[in-house]
C-alpha cells in the first residue's frame, strides 16, 4: 500500500481511512462513495473476488469513474456516421480494495490509493455524476404522488428542484425519473396488465367493504369487460340515480377498449360518479351485460330516465333490461352526425325541429315541410344520402325530438356532455399508449376531485345563505333554506318570472282549487291546481316543469305569491335539497391515502412548522441537524445489524390483498366504433376562399382578371 504524505491532513485522513472497517460490502460502498461526493468525483465498482467453493464475495475494488481508457477502435471515425461520445475515462489511478475477514465477521480496507488525474467536479456539479444520482424512497413515493395527481415527468422535475433547492441537490436527473417511472409501470403488470387490474380491484375491496366489481372473459381467458363502482358511488346512485347519463365513444387505453362511465346530477347540479367500465366490443351483448351489471351492483334499482349517444347496440340493450325507463338521445351527438350527414344550409332547420317544444302533430306537419325542401337542395347523390339519413333519424324520433320527450322526466339534461366531461379529464392525463392499470389509478384521482368540489360546496351551501333579488321575501327565502344554491337560483329565476304572469280566474271544487294563470298579453293559459290551500300537501301545474325538471314553475309561484305561502315541501324534490344523502349515509374508507401514507402525513405536518421556525435561528437548526443525523446514523446501525427485514414495511395493518389464483389474459386490441369526426362547429360550412372581388375560388383579388382588364 502507498500513501501520499504531502500534508498532515491528507496523512490522517489515509490513517483514518486504512483503519476504517465496515459490516458490509453494501457499507463500505456507501462510505467510499460519500467520500467520493466530498472530494468531487464519482465512484464505480471494479472487479470481485469470490471465496473458493463459495459464491460469498471475499474481495471488492473501487475505482473512480474516469479509470480505464476507452478503446482505440471506438475512436476511429472511419465507415461511421454517427459521432463518438465525449471521452470520459483517463486511466485515473485512485484505487480501494476492501476485504472479508471470515472469522470476525467484518470487511476492511486491503489497498487504497487517493491519486487523480484529472479536474474534480464543483460542489454544484457533484450532484450529476453517476454513482451520486440515486432516486431515494421517499423521492419514489413523491414521484407517484405526482403521477396519480396528473403531473407530467418534467412537471415534476420542476417541483423537485423548487423543493430540494436547486437542481444540483435534487439527488438525480430528469432521465432516472424517466427510467424509474418506466420500470415501477413495468413492475405493476409484471403479471399481465389484466392480473394487476384486478389485483387492485381486490386490494380496494379490502379497503372497502362496499366496493363492488365484475369482469367477463372470452374463451381463451382473455378479458373482455371491465365493471367497477366504489361505495361512496353506490350511495350516490341511491340519492341521484334517478337519471343516468353514459357514453362509450371514448378509448383511453392501448387496447382500444371503450371507456363506459356511468354519470349523473348531484344535489349541486354538478357530476357525480355512479360506475365505470371497459368494454371490448360495443355491440347488444356487452351492453346488456353491463346494465344487468349495474342494477346487481346498485340493489336493482332502475333509473327513470337515461341519456346516450345514438349507438344502435345501446338502444337495443336498454329497451331489452331497462323497459320502464325513458331513453334520450344525446342532442350533442345528433347536431354533430346533422354536419356530417345533411347540407349546410338545412342543419338550422333541423335544429328547430330537436328543440320544438310543440304537440306531436305540429312535428310531423314542421317534419314534412322539412323533407320537402331537400329536393331543391344539393346533388342528387347528396339528396339520397340525406334522405337516407333523415329516414333513420324519423324512425326514432321519439328518443330525440322535445316534441315528444317533453313531458319525460331528464331534470332539464339534453345530451351527455356530463360524461364527456369526465372523459375530457381524464383525457388531460391519459394517452392511448396506457396500460388498463394507469387507466384506472388515474380514474380514481379524478374521482377524488369531483368529490372534493362536492365536499366543498356542501361546506360553502351549509354555512352560507343566497341572498334574495325579489320583494317576494317570505317565498324568496323559504326556498333559500331549502334548496342548495345552485338550485335556489332556477326557483329564483321562476320568482322572477312570475311577475309576467296574472290570475285570469280561480275555479274552486270540493276537492281542490283550480287557479288560471295566463300571461300578460298573452293567449296562452296554464292550470294550478291546489288540494289545499292553507296545508298546500299538493300543488301541480298543467305545464308539468315540476315533474320533467325537478324545479316548481313560474306559474306555481304566481299562486304561492298571491297567497302568500311560503315555498311547500311538495314543490321541493329531496335531490335537490343539502340532506339528499342524509338518510341514505354509508362510511367509505379514503382510496387515495394508504394507512402508510396517512401516518407519514400526519408526522409531516407536524415537523414543518418546527423546522420553519428552527430554520430561522442558527442554533437551534444546528440542534435539530445533529438530532436527525443521530437518528439517521441509529438507523443505519440497526439495519446493518438486523438485515432488511426490519426495514420492509407492514402489510399495511392487514390490508394486503392474497395473489390472486385466477390467471386472467390480457385482452386483444379491439377496433371501436369510436367517435365521429369533429368539425370546428356543426354549422360550419366548407369554406374556399374567394375573390373579393368576382367571388370566384380560383383566385384571389391581387390576381383578379377582372381587374386586370379595368387597367
Amino acid at each position: 500500500m502507498s500513501a501520499p504524505t504531502q500534508t498532515l491532513e491528507e496523512l490522517a485522513e489515509y490513517e483514518y481511512i486504512v483503519e476504517k472497517t465496515f459490516l458490509s460490502e453494501d457499507n463500505g460502498y456507501e462510505f467510499f462513495n460519500a467520500f467520493a461526493r466530498n472530494k468531487g468525483f464519482s465512484l464505480r465498482k471494479g472487479k470481485v473476488t469470490r471465496a473458493p467453493n463459495k459464491d460469498d464475495i471475499s474481495s471488492r475494488q473501487y475505482l473512480c469513474s474516469k479509470a480505464g481508457a476507452r478503446q482505440p477502435k471506438f475512436l476511429i471515425m472511419e465507415d461511421k456516421k454517427r459521432r463518438p461520445r465525449p471521452v470520459t475515462r483517463f486511466e485515473c489511478p485512485f484505487e480501494v480494495v476492501i476485504k472479508h475477514k471470515p472469522e470476525m465477521n467484518v470487511w476492511y480496507v486491503y489497498k487504497y490509493i487517493d491519486t487523480h488525474n484529472h479536474v474534480m467536479a464543483r460542489s454544484n456539479e457533484v450532484g450529476f455524476l453517476f454513482s451520486h444520482r440515486r432516486i431515494s424512497d421517499r423521492q419514489k413515493k413523491e414521484i407517484l404522488a405526482y403521477q396519480t395527481a396528473g403531473l407530467r415527468k418534467y412537471q415534476i422535475m420542476d417541483v423537485l428542484e423548487q423543493q430540494y433547492g436547486g437542481p444540483h441537490n435534487v439527488g438525480h436527473v430528469t432521465k432516472d425519473l424517466y427510467n424509474f417511472s418506466y420500470l415501477n409501470k413495468k413492475a405493476k403488470i409484471a403479471d399481465g396488465d389484466a392480473n394487476a387490474v384486478l389485483q387492485f380491484m381486490k386490494q380496494k375491496q379490502l379497503e372497502d367493504s362496499e366496493f363492488f366489481f365484475e369482469y367477463k372473459t372470452s374463451a381463451e381467458g382473455r378479458l373482455l369487460n371491465l365493471f367497477w363502482c366504489d361505495g361512496q358511488s353506490r350511495l350516490d346512485y341511491q340519492a341521484f340515480g334517478d337519471l343516468v347519463i353514459f357514453d362509450s365513444t371514448y378509448r383511453t387505453n392501448r387496447y382500444k377498449m371503450p371507456f363506459v362511465p356511468f354519470v349523473g346530477l348531484n344535489h349541486h347540479r354538478s357530476t357525480t360518479i355512479f360506475a365505470c367500465a371497459i368494454v371490448s366490443h360495443e355491440n347488444v351483448e356487452s351492453f346488456e351485460w353491463l346494465l344487468r351489471t349495474l342494477l346487481v351492483a346498485m340493489y336493482n334499482k332502475e333509473p327513470k330516465s337515461i341519456i346516450t349517444d345514438g349507438d344502435r347496440a345501446m338502444r337495443k340493450a336498454i329497451r331489452v333490461v331497462l323497459p320502464n325507463t325513458d331513453h334520450r338521445l344525446c342532442a350533442w351527438h345528433i347536431e354533430r352526425n346533422a354536419a356530417r350527414f345533411l347540407h349546410y344550409s338545412m342543419i338550422p332547420g333541423f335544429r328547430k325541429l330537436i328543440y320544438m317544444r310543440a304537440s306531436p302533430q305540429t312535428f310531423e306537419n314542421q317534419w314534412k315541410s322539412f323533407f320537402k325542401k331537400i329536393n331543391a337542395i344539393g346533388k342528387r347523390r347528396r339528396r339520397r344520402k340525406h334522405i337516407r339519413w333523415l329516414t333513420m333519424m324519423h324512425t326514432i324520433k321519439r328518443l330525440w325530438a322535445a316534441s315528444y320527450l317533453e313531458n319525460k322526466y331528464f331534470l332539464g339534461a339534453k345530451s351527455n356532455q356530463r360524461s364527456e366531461s369526465l372523459n375530457s379529464r381524464l383525457h388531460k392525463h391519459l394517452d392511448r399508449k396506457m396500460t388498463l392499470y394507469d387507466m384506472i389509478d388515474h380514474y380514481f384521482h379524478c374521482v377524488s376531485r369531483i368529490r372534493r368540489n362536492e365536499s366543498q360546496l356542501d361546506c360553502e351551501a351549509s354555512q352560507s345563505i343566497p341572498v334574495g333579488i325579489t320583494e317576494h321575501h317570505v317565498l324568496e327565502n323559504s326556498a333559500a333554506n331549502c334548496f342548495t344554491p345552485a338550485n335556489f337560483y332556477l326557483v329564483q329565476k321562476e320568482i322572477t318570472r312570475a311577475t309576467l304572469y296574472d290570475i285570469g280566474e280561480i275555479l274552486e271544487s270540493d276537492v281542490s282549487t283550480k287557479y288560471i294563470v295566463a300571461a300578460r298579453g298573452g293567449t296562452k293559459v296554464f292550470e294550478v291546481e291546489c288540494d289545499d290551500e292553507e296545508t298546500l300537501g299538493n300543488v301541480s301545474c298543467s305545464c308539468l316543469k315540476f315533474e320533467c325538471e325537478g324545479i316548481p314553475c313560474c306559474h306555481i309561484m304566481v299562486v304561492l305569491i298571491t297567497l302568500g305561502a311560503a315555498m311547500p315541501q311538495c314543490c321541493v324534490l329531496n335531490r335537490w335539497t343539502l340532506n339528499a344523502k342524509s338518510a341514505i349515509s354509508l362510511e367509505t374508507t379514503d382510496h387515495v391515502n394508504s394507512m402508510k401514507g396517512t401516518r407519514f402525513s400526519e408526522l409531516l405536518m407536524l415537523a414543518k412548522p418546527v423546522f420553519e421556525e428552527a430554520s430561522c435561528s442558527i442554533d437551534e437548526y444546528m440542534r435539530w441537524k445533529e438530532i436527525l443525523e443521530a437518528e439517521l446514523k441509529g438507523k443505519r446501525k440497526r439495519e446493518d445489524i438486523e438485515g432488511e427485514s426490519s426495514g420492509i414495511e407492514d402489510k399495511e395493518n392487514g390490508l394486503e390483498a392474497e395473489a390472486s389464483p385466477i390467471n386472467v389474459q390480457d385482452p386483444d386490441i379491439v377496433q371501436s366504433k369510436g367517435a365521429p369526426k369533429r368539425f370546428k362547429n356543426f354549422l360550419d360550412r366548407p369554406n374556399k376562399r374567394r375573390c373579393s372581388e368576382c367571388k370566384a375560388t380560383d383566385h384571389d383579388k391581387r390576381t383578379c382578371p377582372k381587374i386586370k382588364r379595368r387597367w
